[in-house]
């Protein structure tokens, strides 16, 4: 199996990944949940409950209309945005604008600051951990669209673990991209995806910009802590 451990293919670039995950809360009365893993490696076999708090939005700026979801105390969007803004620099993974409809596009940090739509905004670090919080263990695999390509059902590549989607977040592994070159180098696509937050962050090295991340090797969300405010990463957000 290829190694997918990394986020990344270029390291260097992250400063740290933190991985976080909290005990279990109220959210284990919506869901059921049985495993049984022969191996620590082997998909798990789980029964959930979906999520029936799910409405939809209109972008009045373009018509787009977007899934969305309450989860606790907050409202996110359960689809990447795919809005095109008349200033800042986005995306479509590979250059395809035929991978829009269903990934939405990428953007540079700057851009996906002011992006979003009147009444909703880029999520903080702080709106992330109480998602992250709120659910508990496992918070990735309950974030994570259902299915796989090798199974012909979904778009993830070799999950090490099954996801549920319980929450209805439906969050897709739509890669990322990096500058490299005069069209820039695109990577992950089926193996992670990565989503900005609005939150800086200070340390030693500088002001690292935080993002999360979903990947098909762990069951938790992530954090990504990086000084380069031009990769493209997508955007969910989040009703003010």
């Amino acid at each position: 199996m290829k190694d997918t451990r990394r986020l990344l293919k270029r390291p260097l670039l992250i400063l740290g990944i933190l991985f976080l995950a909290s005990g279990c809360n109220s959210v284990s009365e919506k869901s059921t949940e049985k495993s049984k893993a022969e191996t620590t490696n082997e998909i798990a076999e789980i029964t959930v409950q979906a999520n029936t708090n799910v409405s939809s939005f209109t972008d009045p700026r373009d018509g787009n209309v977007y899934k969305t979801v309450e989860i606790g105390n907050q409202v996110w969007m359960a689809e990447n945005l795919a809005y095109e803004p008349s200033r800042g620099n986005y995306w479509a993974y590979d250059n395809k604008r035929s991978n829009v409809a269903t990934y939405g596009y990428l953007y540079d940090w700057q851009t996906a600051l002011n992006v979003c739509p009147s009444g909703w905004r880029l999520p903080s670090s702080e709106d992330w951990i109480e998602l992250i919080d709120y659910l508990g263990e496992d918070t990735g695999i309950k974030l994570m669209a259902t299915g796989t390509i090798e199974a012909g059902t979904g778009l993830w590549r070799e999950l090490a673990y099954e996801a549920t989607n319980q929450t209805g977040f439906t969050g897709l592994p739509s890669g990322y991209r990096e500058e490299n070159g005069e069209f820039g180098e695109f990577n992950n696509i089926g193996e992670s995806g990565s989503w900005w937050s609005a939150t800086r962050g200070t340390t030693s090295h500088g002001l690292p910009i935080w993002g999360w991340g979903l990947g098909n090797y762990t069951k938790e969300v992530f954090s990504i802590r990086m000084n380069d405010e031009d990769f493209g990463f997508s955007v969910r957000c989040i009703m003010d």
